[in-house]
């Protein structure tokens, strides 16, 4: 499962400043039954990040300065998995492929489009709207997924 946080919406005029990873286990009815691995990595994005990511993302330029994201090592994390499940895929994903091209073949899941979240119990939305009806919130960082919804994964089952 990952997550970005960017400098914008574009993959092509813009890039990715975080992203978050985490390698879980599912048992057989889709249910997470464990967390065995989360990484965090920050890039820099090669410019000053405008005040609007900023105060989204919870990052600044001094967080950012000097890092940057190896592809070879996501790609050795993305490989160990089934698939690669990110909740808007199709924003996660060209983001990912821009860094590391090597993760186009790989298996791309989309629980923002492939859930019945309604039948589940749930209304769909965001991320953070799906966590609050479950009692959670996140906080006012972007790339957090790993870090805040994996955990509460085992409160839904999908399968």
């Amino acid at each position: 499962m990952l997550d970005v946080e960017t400098t914008g919406l574009d993959a092509i005029r813009h890039s990715i400043v975080e992203l978050c990873a985490a390698r879980i286990a599912i048992d057989g009815k889709g249910a997470v039954v464990a967390i065995e691995c989360i990484r965090v990595g920050l890039r820099h994005p090669g410019q000053p990040l405008s005040e609007a990511i900023r105060e989204i993302s919870g990052l600044n330029d001094e967080d950012l300065a000097g890092q940057s994201i190896d592809p070879d090592d996501l790609m050795s994390f993305l490989d160990t998995g089934a698939a690669v499940v990110a909740f808007n895929t199709g924003f996660d994903r060209p983001f990912v492929e821009g860094i590391a091209p090597e993760a186009s073949p790989l298996r791309w899941g989309c629980p923002m489009h492939h859930i019945p979240w309604r039948a589940l119990g749930f209304e769909p939305g965001s991320q953070g709207y799906l966590l609050c009806q479950s009692g959670w919130h996140r906080d006012n960082r972007c790339c957090w997924c790993p870090r805040t919804a994996v955990m509460r994964g085992g409160c839904v089952t999908v399968g």
